[in-house]
Formats: C-alpha cells, structure tokens, sequence
C-alpha cells in the first residue's frame, strides 16, 4: 500500500512538471484579461524586451488566465519574459491541468534552469492527496520535487508531517529529511 502511495503523490509531481514545460515553452495559446472593465489599463507588452505584465490588483475579482494544451494558469499580477521563457505569476497563483492543481502566492517558471517554483501557502492536489507547504521546488533534468517547510502529506490512509520532504519522481521515492511524524487510518 505504501508503495501506491509514493506512486500516487509522484503522479502528481509529474503532472507539475508537464505543466511548466508546456505553458511557457508554447508560442501559442489564449491570454485573457477576466473582469477587467472597458478602458481600464490590464496589462502591457514591450516588444523590446519581450516581456508582458499586468497587474489587476486594483480591479476587484479580475485576473490574468493563460491557457495553452489544457493547462490553466491564473493570478493577478503576471510577469512573462517570452524571449527567457521565464514566468512569474503572483497574488492567488495556479496552475490546472487535467486533476490536478497547484496554488500558492507565488508561482515561477525558470525555462533556462528547468526549474517550476511555488511560494507562500503552496498546495498541490490531485485526488485524495494533498500535498502543502511553504515552499515548493520541481527540478525538471533530474525529476526531483521539494516541498519545505509546515509539510503536510494527506491522503485517504493517513498523513505525513515534516519540514522537508524530496520526491524522486523516476525513482518513485520520497525522503524525508529532519523530523517528520505519521499518522496511518485503515479500514
């Protein structure tokens, strides 16, 4: 049963990583501007140094959706550098794609690194698993996913808690480094 666990919670880490891959690196997709009045400024593209943003934050309920193969990524303020393939997306940031979902306040791309990160109330789920921490690193050559910081692992079996927890996705293994505590349910 453990070993379907790990599966589980990597599916989702694999999941991420499709996501960052597909929705920065597409050189095309939707942009919208949801709930952003008539002739109000929401967002700006400089054509020299190829970077947009748009900051809604001042516009009650409005936000920025990129959509590209089936991966939604939304927040309110959204800085994309398309020339470094670098994105940033603040304030309410997630990304959707199929079942599952990653949300935190602070979500970024880095396509030269290969890097997907997530700050500030990250949560990731999928299913049963819900996965939530301060901070969150996917490093996409080595299929290796960081969650630390306040860790919590729920699932239908039981919770993990911890302060650092590396998945290895290929591996299909997790490692919890420092203290970290359990709690098992069967039926």
């Amino acid at each position: 049963m453990m070993g379907w666990r790990i599966s589980r919670v990597t599916a989702v880490v694999c999941l991420l990583s499709l996501c960052a891959a597909v929705s920065v690196t597409a050189r095309s997709g939707q942009l919208e501007m949801i709930g952003v009045p008539e002739d109000v400024l929401a967002g700006q593209y400089d054509s020299q140094t190829k970077v947009f943003r748009a900051d809604l934050t001042e516009i009650p309920d409005a936000f920025v959706r990129i959509v590209y193969n089936g991966t939604v990524i939304e927040g309110r303020v959204v800085e994309w550098n398309t020339e470094d393939d670098y994105l940033k997306v603040q304030q309410g940031a997630s990304v959707v794609r199929k079942d599952m979902r990653l949300t935190g306040e602070l979500v970024e791309y880095f396509r030269a690194d290969e890097l997907l990160t997530a700050a500030d109330d990250v949560r990731v789920m999928q299913e049963d698993t819900t996965i939530t921490a301060d901070s969150f690193s996917f490093f996409e050559p080595e299929e290796r996913a960081e969650f630390r910081g306040n860790v919590v692992v729920e699932f239908s079996e039981g919770v993990f808690r911890g302060g650092h927890l590396v998945l290895y996705v290929e591996d299909d293994r997790m490692e919890f480094l420092g203290p970290f505590s359990g709690e098992f349910r069967s039926e």
